[in-house]
C-alpha cells in the first residue's frame, strides 16, 4: 500500500481571523467584530486612565523625594545643629522617687 502525496503545509497556509472579510450575506459578523472592537477600546481607555494616575503618583512621589534631599542638604551646608537635651515624658519618674511596694509578712516566704 503506497503513501499518498500530500502538500507540505506551512505557516502561510493557517488561515486567520485577520483573514476573513466580512461580508454583506453576514451583518451578524460584523456586529460580533463591532462589538469586540467596542471592548477592547473601553478596556485601553481604561488602561490609559490608570497609567495617567500612576505617572501621576510618580511625580509626586519624585516631587517629596526632591524636597527632602533639598532639606537635608540645607542642613548639612549649615553646619552641625546642637541637638536639644532629652525630654522627659511626664509618665517617667527617676527610680529614686518610685514607691516602694510593700514586703509581704512573713519574711518574703510564701505559706503555701
Amino acid at each position: 500500500m503506497a503513501i499518498p502525496k500530500t502538500t507540505r503545509r506551512g505557516l502561510s497556509n493557517i488561515k486567520t481571523s485577520a483573514t476573513s472579510k466580512v461580508t454583506a450575506d453576514k451583518p451578524h459578523l460584523a456586529y460580533l467584530r463591532l462589538g469586540s472592537l467596542e471592548m477592547e477600546r473601553q478596556h485601553r481607555l481604561l488602561e490609559r486612565a490608570n497609567a495617567i494616575r500612576r505617572i501621576r503618583e510618580l511625580d509626586d512621589r519624585l516631587s517629596q523625594l526632591e524636597a527632602e534631599k533639598a532639606r537635608l542638604l540645607r542642613m548639612v551646608e549649615s553646619g552641625p545643629q546642637p541637638e536639644p537635651p532629652p525630654s522627659r515624658r511626664s509618665s517617667e519618674r527617676p527610680s529614686a522617687a518610685r514607691p516602694q511596694r510593700p514586703q509581704p509578712e512573713g519574711g518574703g516566704e510564701s505559706a503555701v
